[in-house]
């Protein structure tokens, strides 16, 4: 992305502020579908209020709406599982588990091992719950 906004003569920094890009990337749990769909969010929210730049205030207000999707799906056998997977951070075998893993509510790593763990948009859900 950086190369390609340089050659077109613009300044990553000026369109997308560091700290924003930082919490966007995070908050998708590395799904590069849901980083686009976020930044795509956030462009467009950007623009409907006359900015020329996304800030943090818009990276948390895009980040909080892609959670309110996650969260109306979401009930209370769903949220039992979710809290299961992220105390053990292994996925429990049930349908409703693999339900889960399908919707990318329980994400899969794999660096030297396999792991799982809760999507970081996610979590929050998993307060109070």
């Amino acid at each position: 992305m950086q190369t390609r906004l340089e050659k077109l003569g613009l300044d990553p920094d000026e369109l997308v502020d560091p700290a924003a890009l930082d919490e966007l990337v995070a908050m998708s749990g590395g799904v590069v579908r849901e980083l686009v769909l976020l930044m795509q969010e956030a462009a467009i929210e950007a623009m409907v209020n006359g900015r020329d730049h996304i800030d943090l205030t818009i990276a948390r207000k895009v980040i909080y709406w892609l959670r309110r999707q996650y969260s109306a799906a979401l009930s209370l056998p769903y949220l039992e599982e979710l809290k299961k997977v992220h105390e053990t951070g292994r996925p429990t075998g049930t349908e409703i588990c693999d339900k889960l893993l399908q919707n990318l509510y329980i994400l899969s790593y794999a660096n030297d091992d396999l792991w799982y763990a809760v999507h970081p948009n996610v979590l929050p859900l998993l307060e109070g719950a």
